[in-house]
C-alpha cells in the first residue's frame, strides 16, 4: 500500500496500492465501500480528498492524476497528464479549486480542478523526484519536498518560489506538512529526523518579518544573512536604533 487519506468528515478512508486500484472504506464498520476503483495502469502512489469530500484525486505510476466522484465511485473526465514519469503526490487547496501534483521529473503542476487543465507552466526548481506536496491553511502557499534534500515554498497565485530552498534533511525528504494554524511547517525524511520551520521567513509581510527578527536577535541582519533569507530584496538595516 502506497498511500491513505481520510475524508474530511472522517467517515471514509481511501487507500492506494501496487495493484493499481483505489479502495474506499467505511471507517466505523471497517468494511469496503463498493468495488475497487481501477485507477491506474501501475501502482497508485498517493490519494487526497478535496475539503468538501466530494472529489478524490489519485496519483499514479503511469504518469497521470485521476479525479473521482467520491460518492458515486466514477471517474471525473479524462486523466490529467503533465509530468514526465510517475506522479508521487497530490494535494487539494483548501477551497478545492486547485490541485497540486508532483513526481519523478521534479516539476510541480497546479491544476484547475473544475476545468481539469493546468494553471500555466509547471513550477520548476527541484533537481530530483518530488515526494510530497502540501498547501497551507489559506491556500496561498504550497510546500514541496523531495529527493534533492530540500523543501521549497511557492506563492500559489503568482506561481513563483518564495525565497531560497530549505536544506531540510541529510537525505531524501519524503514528507512535508503545515500545522493547522499555518504557523509551523514540518519536514521529515530518510535521515529519520523531523524538522520544524517558521513560515514567517517566507512571508511578503516585511513589517511582520522585521518585527520577528528584531525581537529574536535584537540587531539588524548582516548583509550575508540578508542575502540568505531575503535574496530578492535590497539590503536594509532592519532594527533601527
Amino acid at each position: 500500500m502506497k498511500g491513505v487519506a481520510f475524508s474530511p468528515d472522517g467517515d471514509t478512508l481511501a487507500s492506494a496500492g501496487d495493484d493499481g486500484t483505489v479502495r474506499l472504506w467505511e471507517v466505523a464498520a471497517r468494511r469496503p465501500i463498493g468495488a475497487p476503483l481501477d485507477a491506474h495502469a501501475g501502482s497508485v502512489n498517493g490519494v487526497a480528498f478535496s475539503d468538501d469530500g466530494k472529489t478524490l484525486a489519485a496519483a499514479g505510476q503511469d504518469g497521470t492524476v485521476r479525479l473521482w466522484d467520491a460518492d458515486a465511485g466514477r471517474p471525473l473526465g479524462s486523466p490529467l497528464r503533465g509530468a514526465t514519469g510517475f506522479v508521487n503526490a497530490v494535494a487539494f487547496s483548501p477551497n478545492g479549486n486547485i490541485l497540486a501534483s508532483a513526481g519523478q521529473d521534479g516539476s510541480v503542476w497546479l491544476w484547475d480542478v473544475d476545468a481539469r487543465r493546468p494553471l500555466g507552466r509547471p513550477l520548476t526548481g527541484h533537481t530530483d523526484v518530488v515526494d510530497s506536496v502540501a498547501f497551507n491553511a489559506d491556500g496561498r502557499t504550497l510546500a514541496t519536498a523531495g529527493a534533492d534534500r530540500t523543501v521549497r515554498l511557492w506563492d500559489v497565485a503568482a506561481r513563483r518560489s518564495l525565497g531560497r530552498p530549505l536544506e531540510a534533511q541529510a537525505g531524501w525528504v519524503s514528507a512535508v506538512a503545515f500545522s493547522p494554524d499555518g504557523r509551523r511547517l514540518a519536514s521529515a525524511g530518510e535521515d529519520r529526523a523531523v524538522r520544524l520551520w517558521d513560515p514567517i521567513l517566507w512571508s511578503d509581510n516585511w513589517r511582520a518579518l522585521e518585527h520577528r527578527v528584531c525581537g529574536a536577535i535584537r540587531r539588524s541582519l548582516t548583509r550575508t544573512e540578508w542575502a540568505q533569507f531575503l535574496p530578492d530584496q535590497p539590503y536594509d538595516a532592519t532594527c533601527q536604533g
